[in-house]
């Protein structure tokens, strides 16, 4: 389906990067095809590589914060989280400092227990990232970003987030992989608390 370039692939991409209230349904329609689409590994880089289709679409839902378009924002996290588990994709998401990475910094940031599915899936989608040895080091330098949503997640205390603790200790595991950040990842005390 994703190699139907002018047919279905046009169809789904153009019917998730609408931003049109009366057409929320056909959005996130799209994107839960879209996301079905990147379970597939050799669908993950070539959609990746659509920058100003599909990537845009999942970027720009993936930062959606209207109630109403909870499910497709859902949709797009869960996207990025498949498409940032195919290695070719972990640095280029990760370099994608103003989208992707962005939207996934937020999204696992976010404390409202009715997040608590989307903070899910881009704490996975930084676990797939905080795999790949380009990522390691810059991931924990950046402070206010990666490092310190990773650290706050892998010290939540209800039962409700042990997946997202799950996901944030396992990334953290995967940083400190990173010869480079050993020793500065110890000197952390917030970090070293986690």
């Amino acid at each position: 389906m994703w190699e139907d370039v002018a047919g279905a692939r046009a169809a789904l991409v153009d019917a998730a990067k609408t931003t049109n209230p009366s057409e929320r349904k056909f959005r996130t329609y799209a994107l839960a095809a879209l996301q079905n689409l990147s379970a597939e590994a050799g669908n993950r880089g070539p959609m990746w590589m659509d920058a100003n289709g599909l990537r845009a679409a999942l970027v720009d839902a993936a930062a959606i914060t209207d109630p109403a378009d909870h499910k497709a924002r859902l949709c797009a996290l869960r996207t990025l989280q498949s498409l940032a588990a195919e290695p070719e994709n972990k640095p280029l998401i990760w370099m994608d400092k103003h989208g992707a990475r962005k939207a996934l910094v937020s999204a696992a940031k976010l404390t409202d227990p009715e997040d608590r599915k989307a903070k899910v899936c881009s704490l996975g989608a930084l676990w797939n990232l905080a795999s790949d040895g380009t990522n390691k080091e810059q991931m924990w330098a950046d402070e206010d970003g990666a490092r310190a949503c990773l650290v706050h997640a892998a010290q939540l205390p209800t039962p409700d987030d042990r997946e997202a603790r799950a996901y944030s200790l396992a990334a953290l595991w995967n940083l400190a992989v990173g010869p480079a950040n050993r020793k500065l990842m110890w000197n952390d005390m917030q970090g070293r608390r986690a």
